[in-house]
């Protein structure tokens, strides 16, 4: 997608583009990661990136 046709994240109707979408959810899981470290079931990291998002 180009960027001089992105108006915003969002469209006219407030939905936001897949590419922002994508964006939030690595940046969620990053940040869940980096607050709980490696070796936890993988329950613990869904309920925690159920909370972030």
């Amino acid at each position: 997608m180009k960027e001089e046709n992105r108006k915003d994240a969002k469209d006219a109707k407030g939905k936001m583009d897949i590419e922002e979408v994508g964006k939030k959810i690595i940046g969620a899981a990053i940040k869940v990661h980096c607050a709980l470290g490696p070796g936890l079931l993988e329950s613990s990291y869904q309920k925690c990136l159920d909370y972030e998002l």
